[in-house]
């Protein structure tokens, strides 16, 4: 998204451009009350961190805080319906909920003056988001100033047109929203329908015994323990490693800016990866597979995955696709381990049953959902386009407003 706060010189007549400091009558700090003390916590008072600011009405406060946690800790109630923005961690983020609520040291409540409507404000903070974010300061968590924030210049309509300006964006947005709702429904049926043609032609075949994976694989190594490797052992722009994270519908994608050195690479020969190889996240989601290819030939299996070497009774493609479908990933969910995310280890996997077919009714399966998804597939690539194009619709309408161009 683009940086949306310039220097615009011809405002419209009637407006002026003041710093957002001169505007407000107050910007109220929070805290954190004591850990350590039980009765400052589980009361009645919602205390707000970045954590709630997934939307802009936040329905659910994740923690709340007593009379005595604000009485004696350095926080403050913010009057209901407040702008609340972050100054920390999530810089350019905004709520405002419909009730009196506590928040933290990352947060500040801005009071408007009579000058300045709230939701013009909020809407003014969401355009700039990105540039709020770029001027943030700090090695492990980006913050801005309460100077800083004082200092961003605001385009300040009269307050008619500020309301009028609200109402213009609320009601393009809200076309764009539910245009975007659509599309992303229209990427959840598409997924559902891959889904179930994975399953449709991997489970069950007839006349075809299950064997154990065990059997019919050469090898399957778990990714290095983290006492392998260490944060100096990552570089950037070094041998790509995968993780969950890298792994997406049976496609890699590597950030370059989280490798492994050369050196540690040599090191640990046991996680390289081979052409033929079947990569596997092992942590959370269970399902995410893909193969590996001559692309990724020689690249490093990371911490949170695991690979699998087939035999050459087993095609690659075939256990990716037999390992993605529904029912095995329900398989997979339910004998994993973990209280708080799904963890699985190499035993599991060894002693997964699989429907195994002749290897070249193997590769036929795998041409026919191939070619089943390939629709699919381009489908959403254009629906992704249009999301994207979304994106760049909503950041063009609240550059319009602020600039007095928005019909």
């Amino acid at each position: 998204m683009e940086e949306v706060m310039e220097k615009n010189e011809v405002l419209p007549k009637g407006w002026e451009t003041v710093q957002l400091g001169d505007v407000l009558e107050d910007v109220i700090g929070g805290g954190t009350p004591s850990r350590d003390v039980a009765r400052y916590w589980n009361g009645d008072i919602p205390w707000i961190t970045v954590k709630d600011m997934r939307s802009r009405r936040p329905e659910v406060i994740q923690e709340h805080i007593t009379k005595a946690g604000v009485e004696e800790c350095a926080t403050n109630i913010i009057p209901a319906d407040t702008v609340i923005t972050a100054t920390r961690v999530g810089l350019g983020k905004v709520v405002r909920v419909p009730y009196p609520a506590a928040i933290n040291q990352d947060l500040k409540a801005l009071i408007v003056g009579p000058k300045l409507d709230k939701s013009y404000l909020e809407w003014w903070i969401l355009a700039n988001a990105d540039y709020i974010d770029s001027i943030g300061s700090g090695t492990t968590v980006k913050g801005i100033r309460l100077n800083q924030l004082k200092e961003l210049e605001l385009p300040l309509a009269p307050l008619p047109e500020q309301r009028r300006i609200v109402s213009a964006i609320e009601t393009q947005l809200g076309r764009l929203d539910a245009a975007v709702a659509r599309l992303h429904a229209a990427k959840a049926k598409l997924k559902r329908y891959k889904q179930a043609v994975l399953n449709e032609l991997v489970h069950p075949q007839e006349n075809v015994e299950s064997q154990l994976l065990g059997d019919i694989v050469e090898k399957v190594q778990v990714g290095p323990f983290g006492s392998q490797l260490h944060k100096a052992d990552y570089v950037s722009g070094g041998v790509p490693l995968i993780n969950p994270q890298h792994i997406s519908e049976q496609v890699i994608t590597p950030d370059m800016n989280l490798t492994v050195s050369s050196k540690k690479f040599r090191e640990l020969p046991n996680y390289h990866l081979r052409k033929g190889d079947v990569i596997v996240g092992r942590r959370g989601e269970m399902g995410r597979c893909a193969v590996i290819t001559e692309n990724e030939d020689g690249w490093f299996c990371g911490t949170g995955s695991l690979y699998i070497r087939p035999s050459k009774a087993l095609d690659p493609r075939y256990l990716a696709c037999f390992l993605a479908s529904p029912t095995s990933v329900a398989y997979l969910q339910g004998a994993s381990i973990g209280t708080t995310m799904s963890n699985l280890n190499k035993g599991i996997l060894l002693d997964m049953p699989i429907d195994l077919p002749p290897l070249s009714e193997q590769r036929r399966l795998v041409a026919r959902i191939e070619q089943a998804t390939a629709g699919a597939n381009e489908m959403e690539a254009t629906l992704d386009a249009q999301l994207l194009q979304s994106t760049r619709l909503r950041q063009a309408v609240l550059k319009r407003a602020f600039e007095g161009r928005l019909g």
